[in-house]
């Protein structure tokens, strides 16, 4: 997501702490290697790693020429790749023919090729790291950058190195298969018949087959018809009912508020004996506590941060999925929820 902060310039690692970065030159030398003798580990690194992997500059060049000599299904050999690398201009500036032909001696087989891959993914990532905690102390020093916005920035170039760290390479049909008979059979074992999250509301369970992870789902409709009650509810009975972790965002009601509004629900209590303009009976207050004893129990979190911004709810969420193990986040509701400036329409006319 772009935004209106100055653009960060790179580190030069090389010099940071008077440390060299993480890097396997040896294994980035044998990786090409192995892509020039064998044709299909030259698919399949193609496929595991980026040019960035590769520390060393000549080394990522190469690789760029072998990569696109695959993509294009030409062979990847000493000759081609060093036509390739004639056609941009970069032979010499690598170490010309002589250096890629040296390459494919750095390798005995391509057995170990994908071990030597996961090295450098690691080593990158080592540097990513590297270079985010650069760019906070650099942007720490900066007055013009807030902190929630630097805040924002790390999370986010962290949880995009955490993505490329989790993220699967292409499978075969029948690992998909197999997958996917893990699931059905899952299913098939469900009680409830269903394949997501109950809601608790059996009419919708019936028709949606329960919340699918990765579902957007927006509740619709006039004002004071009930959809915070709708979402409350449901929150209740997804946590207490189902066991399912919830988190509950409310960007205009208190958490007294909210917490009243289960009790009326749960206690089966009308709101006037909540609020005091009526006396509670002794049955009532056990009955008010028993109701407390079932909520308290609970596996429910409660932000209730009014105009959140879209990154600080997402800071908040991807931190409760880790910690609470939440399965839904429901919020109530989006039009509170600001983005930055520069997104907002219609855009604002300053001077």
């Amino acid at each position: 997501m772009k935004t209106n902060r100055k653009t960060v310039p790179e580190p030069r690692l090389d010099n940071y702490d008077g440390r060299k970065p993480p890097q396997a030159i040896d294994m980035e030398e044998a990786v090409l290697g192995a892509m020039l003798v064998e044709p299909e580990a030259a698919s399949d690194m193609v496929s595991l790693l980026t040019p960035e992997c590769f520390y060393k500059k000549a080394h990522r060049q190469i690789f760029l020429a072998m990569a696109d000599l695959a993509r294009s299904d030409n062979a990847v050999d000493i000759l081609t790749v060093s036509d390739e690398l004639e056609r941009r201009g970069e032979l010499e500036e690598v170490g010309g023919t002589a250096f890629v032909s040296q390459l494919s001696t750095k390798v005995a087989s391509a057995a170990h090729v994908a071990y030597h891959a996961r090295v450098l993914q690691q080593k990158y990532r080592q540097r990513e790291m590297i270079a985010i905690a650069y760019g906070i102390i650099h942007d720490a020093y900066e007055n013009e950058v807030s902190v929630d916005e630097v805040i924002n920035t790390a999370q986010d170039r962290i949880f995009q190195i955490e993505e490329q760290g989790a993220r699967s390479s292409v499978i075969t049909i029948q690992a998909a298969l197999d997958q996917t008979l893990d699931l059905i059979s899952a299913n098939q074992a469900r009680e409830d018949g269903l394949s997501g999250l109950a809601s608790g509301y059996v009419g919708i369970d019936r028709v949606t087959f329960g919340w699918q992870p990765g579902d957007l789902v927006i509740i619709a409709a006039r004002p004071s018809v009930g959809k915070t009650a709708f979402a409350l509810t449901m929150a209740r009975n997804m946590a207490v009912d189902h066991h399912i972790p919830v988190a509950f965002f409310s960007t205009e009601m208190s958490s007294q508020q909210l917490m009243t509004r289960l009790l009326i629900s749960e206690a089966g209590l009308t709101a006037d004996k909540l609020r005091g303009s009526k006396k509670m009976t002794q049955q009532e207050w056990r009955r008010l506590h028993e109701a407390i004893g079932v909520l308290e129990k609970a596996p429910v979190s409660i932000d209730i941060t009014g105009s959140i911004s879209i990154h600080e709810f997402r800071a908040k969420a991807r931190r409760l999925v880790s910690r609470n193990h939440v399965k839904i986040l429901i919020v109530d509701y989006l039009q509170h929820m600001s983005g930055p400036p520069n997104r907002r329409w219609p855009p604002s006319r300053g001077c």
